[in-house]
Parts: C-alpha cells; structure tokens; sequence
C-alpha cells in the first residue's frame, strides 16, 4: 500500500517488489531489485527513507525516516523479521538480523553484523566488518559493545548520548506527559494521510445515497421470472405476441406416443405362429408317446425272454419248466430233521 504523507508519495522502482500487505508512506524511495516483503512498514515521518539496490526488507520489519537522521539502506542490505531501523544509516553490504534495533543517529559500517536482537544505541557508529553478538548491545563512538547483563557499564556510555533529545525532542529529566504530548502532536500528521490510487468521497452520505438511487433503478430486479409471477396475463400477452401456441405444441407431442409402434398386434402376438407351436407341441408329444410305446415293447420283449409265456416254443418245454418249479419248491421245503 502507497500513502502519501505530508504531501510526498512514495516511489518504487518498476524492477522492485513491494507485497501488497506492506506499507510504504511518505517520502521514500525503494531502488531498483529491491524487495520489501509482507508486514513491512517503511515510513517517512518527516524525513526521508531511501532503499538501495538489491535491498531485502523483511517480514514485519519497520524502517522509519526522521528529521535530522533519515533512514538510509545501502545496496545489498538485508533486514530481517521484525528489525527496527529508526533512523539509522545502513551502509552496503550489512547485515540485519531479526530483531535487531538501531536507533537515531547510529551508523552500521559496510558489511558489519547486528545479530538476532542485538542493539546499536543512538549516535552509535559501528565499524565496517564489525559484530554485534546475539542480543548484545553497541554504544558509543567508536563503538563499546557489551553483553545486556552489564547494564551499568552500558549506561556509563549511553548516558551522553542524549538519547531523549535524539529521539524525542527534549532534554534529559522531561516527563512522559511532556514527551507524550508531543508524540501525540507529532504522529497526528497521519489524518491527512491519503492511500495513492483512492480519492476521499467530499460527502459519503450523499455517495451512498447516489448509490441506493442506482441500485433502484437498476433493471436487474425486472427478470423474466419475476414478471410472470407477479404478472402471469401479461406473461400470457407476451407469449401470444411471440406467435407461441400452447395448444399446438401439445398436439405435436401425440407423434411421440406412437400407439401403432407400441401396440404391434402382429409382431408380438403372432396367432398363427403360436398355433404352430402348439401344434408342433402336440405332434411331438404323439411321437414321445410312441417311442414310449416302442420302448414298452422292448421291455416286454426283454420280459418274455426272462419269464415263459403260453406260446407254442414255451409249450415245448413244459416238462422242463414243471421241473424247475418242482425244484425251487423243494428247494424252499426244509428237508425232516432226523434227531426228531
């Protein structure tokens, strides 16, 4: 988002990026190939901010421009995640790691390190090539840097460098309500901010009610469905004059049942073919009764050759068949027993 403040507006170069959830307000300017990622905030309150080339300013990160200390990022700088660059001059080639705060007046030599969370105190200047550990603390000119436990080593330093004058405006001993006051005065510039590509309505309500009016006249609400609804004879009238009869289209409909098609009395029924059938059924059944018959006059054929029958070739052997007969009842008596 671009905000023109205290009347400038910020510049991008066309080949850097600037994501659309940041911030740029006032007078800056991002070189070219620079990137200034989501959440970031560069804001020229009444001083300038200027970005180099091939600069990465990272998530969240703040870069605020002051009067009599403007924030300067020089060519192949990246600043972290949720750095705080207020003020300061950061030279090519210098690293800024996440968290780290420097404050108005500080000057980061060419390509010296503010590890996670270090601090460069104001009016602090850093020499080229130079660390800040983690979460230790620059002050000084040159530079003392000490770890944040020996605060009063720190303080001995800080004291003189007039740290309320640098950032606020006043001296030493002045109170917050004094401070505070003129902050508020101070940040109340931002009313007349102005997002660049929008134009303040003069009167809104008089915008809104152009707008209702629009709305009403609109003839999206005066769709087809609504008409024959609310209206259903002037529906009619409308079909009547588009030549449409209702009754007609019913009629062209009766083709389609097709009662011949459908019925096919001759094709499904088929009397004579049936009558065929069962005729056929019937001569097959005489022929099945016949082969029965036949085949009962092989078994009989078997029978008589098994069991004699009253024929003349039979007659001829009577005597023989008496005998087996004989036999079979002797064979049947049980023979005296002796012992009785």
């Amino acid at each position: 988002m671009l905000i023109e403040h205290r009347g400038q507006t910020p510049s991008v170069h066309d080949s850097a990026y600037v994501a659309p959830t940041a911030v740029l307000c006032g007078d800056v300017v991002v070189g070219p190939g620079s990137r200034v990622l989501h959440g970031a905030v560069l804001t020229a309150e009444d001083g300038q901010v200027r970005i180099g080339r091939d600069v990465v300013i990272m998530e969240n990160a703040v870069v605020k421009g002051r009067a009599g200390h403007p924030a300067v990022i020089g060519d192949f700088v990246l600043v972290g995640p949720h750095a705080h660059v207020n003020g300061a001059d950061v030279r090519a080639g210098a690293f800024i790691a996440t968290g780290a705060s420097l404050f108005p007046g500080s000057v980061i030599g060419n390509g010296a390190e503010i590890r996670v969370n270090g601090v460069v105190q104001v009016n602090t200047t850093v020499d080229p090539g130079s660390v800040v550990p983690i979460g230790w603390v620059a002050v000084g000119t040159p530079a003392t840097v000490r770890p944040p436990d020996q605060h009063r080593d720190i303080w001995a330093v800080q004291r003189d460098l007039d740290f309320p004058g640098t950032v606020y405006g006043v001296p030493r001993g002045s109170s917050m309500r004094v401070i505070m006051a003129g902050q508020s005065e101070f940040y109340g510039a931002h009313v007349d901010d102005v997002v660049v590509g929008t134009e303040p309505t003069a009167d809104p309500v008089a915008g809104l009610q152009a707008d209702v009016e629009t709305v009403e006249e609109s003839p999206v609400y005066e769709s087809p469905a609504d008409v024959e609804i609310l209206e259903p004879a002037a529906a009619a009238e409308s079909l009547e004059s588009q030549h449409v009869e209702p009754v007609d289209a019913v009629e062209q409909t009766e083709p389609v049942e097709q009662p011949e098609s459908v019925e096919q009395p001759e094709s499904l029924e088929q009397p004579e073919s049936l009558a065929e059938t069962e005729s056929l059924a019937e001569t097959e059944s005489v022929e099945h009764a016949e082969t029965s018959d036949e085949a009962g006059s092989i078994a009989d054929l078997d029978l008589d050759l098994a069991v004699p029958s009253d024929t003349e070739d039979v007659d001829l052997d009577s005597d023989l068949h008496g005998d087996l007969v004989e036999d079979a009842d002797a064979a049947l008596t049980p023979e005296p027993d002796p012992a009785r």
